[in-house]
């Protein structure tokens, strides 16, 4: 897809855009008790993709969202089998992935959105941006985390906070950009875990949108502790797995008419709003000017600013209620 495309594509995406909510588990029916009552009215299909539960994930799901589809890992596994597997089930045309653990917010979901019908083609959470903070990181992976961004930071010449973080969302029609939608999910029984199917998924959609000149901005998240059981991350296996997506995403060259497209790599003031939408975060938000972009090509580096109208804009068509009339509040008090 060239420039020209790109941009008719973004010009023909809807001004109320229907939100899928992907959530990979397996396992999780304690946890989804805590997360599935919090999930924002903006999302309007949930998308539970069970690694072969033995619990009642299922059940508690369907006991807060009865007509969530179900996916159901038969013959696959891996985090990002799941992810792939949500999205060719999705019908939304706003995908947003978050865990099932507790550990991400969905009330975060809202700012992710807005920051899509602000302009961006994907959006990626990050802990580390500002407004970001992690309750659950160990010393051995903020190191890995630290040794991984840096290197992707240099190989894919960003400026980017966080690399593999699972908290994001994306329009659907980039999907095909990213060549996600390809990957066909295949047994797994019996066999080494095919590439994308593990934890390298994220560092596999983040590095490809930017390849692909796709514009992808950063959006402060908070990580709390898990709730229940443990996780199935294994710090250095995963992280090798992440470091050979990184060096095989790396090979295919940019090509001139990808380059062309200007990509948005980091935000130089307080990035776009981070945590929960409310009278704490928005003041901030309303006193800035403008949110200044840093736009990368592979020619002179230029400026783009995305004002904040637009984003109050696009947040206030997914809030409902309390949180409505605090964005009205805190706008008249900025």
């Amino acid at each position: 897809m060239n420039k020209s495309q790109k941009t008719q594509q973004r010009v023909n995406r809807p001004n109320s855009p229907t939100v899928s909510l992907i959530i990979p588990v397996r396992n999780e029916a304690e946890n989804l008790k805590h997360v599935l009552p919090l999930v924002p009215s903006c999302v309007t299909e949930l998308v539970i993709v069970d690694g072969k539960s033995t619990d009642d994930t299922i059940g508690v799901t369907q006991s807060f969202f009865p007509d969530a589809v179900v996916v159901h890992q038969t013959e696959t596994n891996g985090k990002g089998a799941a992810m792939i597997e949500g999205a060719i089930a999705s019908s939304g045309d706003i995908i947003v992935y978050i865990d099932g653990d507790g550990s991400m917010d969905p009330g975060e979901i809202p700012a992710f959105v807005g920051t899509l019908q602000s302009g961006a083609d994907l959006a990626k959470g990050s802990r580390f941006a500002a407004g970001g903070y992690s309750h659950d990181i160990t010393p051995i992976r903020r190191l890995g985390n630290w040794g991984l961004l840096s290197l992707a930071k240099i190989l894919f010449r960003q400026k980017w906070t966080e690399l593999n973080y699972g908290f994001f969302a994306l329009w659907s029609d980039m999907l095909p950009v990213l060549g996600l939608d390809s990957i066909c999910p295949s047994s797994t029984e019996s066999k080494k875990m095919p590439y994308g199917y593990g934890f390298e998924i994220e560092t596999m959609t983040f590095t490809r949108a930017v390849r692909s000149g796709l514009r992808v901005a950063e959006v402060g998240s908070i990580e709390y502790e898990r709730i229940y059981g443990e996780s199935s991350l294994m710090a250095i296996k995963d992280g090798f797995r992440i470091l050979g997506a990184l060096r095989r995403e790396r090979r295919a060259p940019i090509t001139k008419s990808l380059s062309g497209n200007p990509t948005l790599v980091g935000v130089e003031r307080n990035n776009f709003i981070s945590t929960n939408i409310g009278t704490d975060v928005i003041p901030n938000f309303i006193n800035m000017s403008s949110l200044e972009l840093e736009v990368a090509t592979h020619s002179e580096p230029v400026t783009k600013f995305i004002s904040n109208t637009e984003i109050m804009k696009s947040i206030r068509k997914m809030t409902e209620g309390s949180t409505k009339d605090s964005l009205a509040n805190s706008t008249m008090e900025g």
